[in-house]
């Protein structure tokens, strides 16, 4: 005899804090949306249960208008009928670092701790794809279960909605896979799954029907008798209706089991089942069965190129240099200005934030965010950094010291770019030299000269900075010192590790060439495989939207190749050769009226690229700077190579992550599949003898 089909029904909101409207407009909504479920399960004791998104930023945001509610949000929650936690917000799992979500789930997990309970739940019902990491992640708190909706690939016809999920290092979780979506019964007994319902006239028959169709397609895809049905959907208030609509459902269909509870319940019922559950290790990023809008990589890479500045300085300066401090002195280490840093940029972390896909209003105030945790970074670092230095001899030498800190596990051989504060008139900004500890006088290569003056509280700094390049060796973890002195002669001779010529420079690992159309030949001494044609641009028109590129019905693809680029050489060694290489490139202005085509009109669209080989370094870096002019297009800069391999290896969240480069030919999907891709710090491509990588600092898409 079959099992009975156990249905649990999850009441519910999908709450975006901000996207097609800005964050206040949305919080009117939340409050009033939160007191009304609070007189409801005050009202309703057969309303069991209702589930809060799985994140504690909606709460934190009810609270800063309703205070006086936190003892009834506390008491429902403690009855389990308000599932709150246990991210602080729901993010997007690529465009966010690895440690940005750790600091997400210990911050959201406390908060729900101290509403006295936590949804053990790795609830993530709309992130557009899910990273390889995440059964690592989650299951570093205990939580053994992975519960989404979109990224699912053709895979989903052999594993079901029921999975187990492994991450790359071996780490596994229980994976439901939410096939039909976390709204598949929302809005029941209303005509429309998604929108404002408060005109319509509710309909116990349609509710009904909506029941029965949700069962028989979750069941199609089931590999257990627990079947999964979500009452909720983005913005959607409790429905107050569904007492009722549950007991018909129980009449109408006997032989099925209905329960309003939670998704731990849920996902009990699963276990309960012992399933022989297929295993699936890697990413979920495709768009078989719902669209998965990996063109976000790009969208307002502004706010890509800030978020990995913040998150930079807090992962790499300010909390490893604040525990240093702690640790030597005892004090800058106050861990609530960290925490407030990171709540700020977390608030930045939704996919319809980060993505940059939604309103402007919306991602102006991101920037704001943004400068807070900055600001606050910036701050912690220096008054850490100087307790440091305040604990360091620097009697065993004179001049003026200065001390550099190396953060990382591992040590440092190479050429720092050191700024020099002189005070304004010192004559020794004129002529110095730089010594090490040992007396050894380190030679250097001065690059710039330049007046600056910025504030601090009740000190204003007046300084003359002068910046060199300065061969370097710290230890992991530690710091060493130099020191500044009058000149005591001629520098001391440095040995030609760098060889300049007007339009490039080559060391003893690689060759750079300029050509004249602004782009660089680069060969590989150690293979002898010459790259042309590096950091050439393309043009293209997009008639898409701030989710996905789309070409006109009549493309136009322009490049840089042949144009006259003005190049300059700034600095010609012996450590650093820098040259400037401008552009003056010509596209449309924007798409024509009807979106078909490229306007006639062309606006001049100026790149500036600085191009840098130090003396001992094998790679090739690249700063670009474009004076965007035109609408309605896509610019990219592209790296070819002779290499032909089958598969791209990228930085991902704690793994490399390998896929492969040509594209399957599908049918039916609801998203084509796209060679757009995500990286965090590189992608790579290598044909197991010969290789070229691509490093990046906030530029997550290739």
């Amino acid at each position: 005899m079959k099992d009975k089909d156990a249905v649990t029904v999850v009441s519910e909101t999908h709450w975006d804090r901000a996207w097609y409207v800005p964050f206040q407009e949305f919080r009117v909504r939340l409050v009033r949306l939160i007191d009304r479920l609070l007189d409801l399960l005050e009202r309703d004791p057969d309303f069991h249960c209702f589930m809060l998104d799985g994140q504690m930023v909606v709460l934190e945001d009810y609270f800063a208008i309703r205070p006086e509610n936190r003892a009834r949000v506390k008491h429902f929650v403690q009855e389990g009928r308000l599932q709150v936690g246990p991210w602080y917000v729901l993010v997007d799992e690529f465009l966010v670092s690895p440690e940005s979500m750790i600091r997400n789930l210990l911050i959201g997990w406390r908060m729900a701790e101290e509403l006295g309970g936590v949804m053990e739940v790795g609830y993530a019902p709309d992130t557009f794809g899910h990273i390889a990491a995440l059964p690592q992640i989650l299951a570093g708190f205990n939580l053994d279960n992975a519960v989404f909706w979109r990224g699912m690939g053709p895979e989903g016809e052999e594993l079901g909605t029921e999975f187990e999920w492994i991450a790359p290092d071996g780490t596994s979780v229980l994976a439901i896979w939410m096939a039909d979506g976390y709204h598949n019964v929302s809005n029941l007994g209303y005509p429309i799954k998604w929108g404002d319902i408060s005109q319509m006239r509710f309909d116990l028959e349609l509710a009904l029907e909506q029941i029965e169709r949700a069962v028989e397609s979750a069941r199609a895809r089931a590999n257990t008798s627990a079947l999964l049905l979500m009452n909720g959907i983005d913005h959607a208030e409790a429905q107050p209706e569904l007492s009722q609509i549950l007991a018909a459902a129980r009449e109408r269909f006997p032989e099925i089991e209905f329960r309003h509870a939670t998704l731990e319940d849920h996902i009990v019922q699963v276990r309960a089942a012992q399933p022989e559950l297929r295993k699936w290790s890697g990413e979920f990023n495709q768009g078989t069965y719902t669209s998965v809008l990996q063109g976000v990589y790009s969208t307002r890479m502004y706010l890509k190129q800030a978020n990995h500045r913040v998150l930079t300085l807090l992962e790499r300066y300010a909390e490893p240099l604040s525990g240093l401090a702690w640790a030597l002195t005892g004090r800058e280490g106050d861990p609530a200005f960290l925490e407030e840093a990171w709540r700020w940029v977390l608030r930045n972390h939704p996919h319809d934030d980060i993505c940059g896909c939604s309103v402007d209003r919306v991602h102006e105030e991101m920037m704001y965010r943004f400068g807070q945790a900055e600001q606050i970074g910036r701050t912690i670092a220096r008054d850490s950094f100087r307790s440091i230095l305040r604990e360091i001899d620097y009697t065993q030498r004179e001049g003026l010291p200065m001390t550099l800190f190396n953060p990382l596990g591992w040590p440092r051989q190479d050429i720092a770019l050191l700024e020099i504060p002189f005070d304004m008139g010192d004559p020794i900004a004129d002529d110095f030299q730089i010594l090490d500890g040992d007396g050894q006088e380190i030679p250097y290569q001065k690059l710039s000269d330049e007046p600056r003056f910025w504030m601090e509280v009740l000190k204003g700094n007046a300084k003359r900075v002068v910046t060199v390049a300065l061969p370097v060796n710290v230890s992991a973890g530690g710091y060493t010192s130099y020191y500044v002195q009058p000149a005591a002669g001629d520098q001391p001779v440095m040995e030609k590790r760098l060889r300049v010529w007007e339009r490039g420079a080559e060391n003893d690992f690689v060759s750079l060439q300029i050509q004249p159309d602004g782009s660089f030949t680069l060969t590989d001494k150690g293979t002898g495989i010459t790259y042309q044609g590096l950091n050439r641009f393309e043009d293209v028109e997009d008639a898409g939207d701030e989710y996905t590129y789309s070409p006109s019905l009549e493309g136009q693809t322009l490049t840089t190749e042949g144009l006259e680029a003005t190049i300059t050489r700034l600095q010609a060694g012996p450590l650093q050769a820098t040259f400037r290489v401008g552009l003056d490139f010509r596209v449309p202005a924007s798409l024509s009226e009807d979106g078909q085509k490229r306007s006639e009109e062309r606006v001049s669209l100026p790149i500036s690229s600085k191009i840098t080989l130090f003396a001992d370094r094998p790679g090739v870096y690249i700063s670009t700077t474009v004076d965007n002019r035109a609408k309605d297009h896509r610019l990219r800069a592209l790296f070819p190579t002779p290499l032909r391999p089958e598969y791209s290896h990228a930085d991902g969240h704690f793994a490399v992550i390998e896929r492969e480069i040509d594209l399957p030919e599908v049918t039916g999907w609801e998203e084509d599949p796209s060679p757009t891709k995500h990286q965090r710090a590189f992608v790579d491509i290598s044909d197991g003898g010969a290789g070229l990588a691509l490093l990046n600092r906030g530029l997550p898409e290739y």
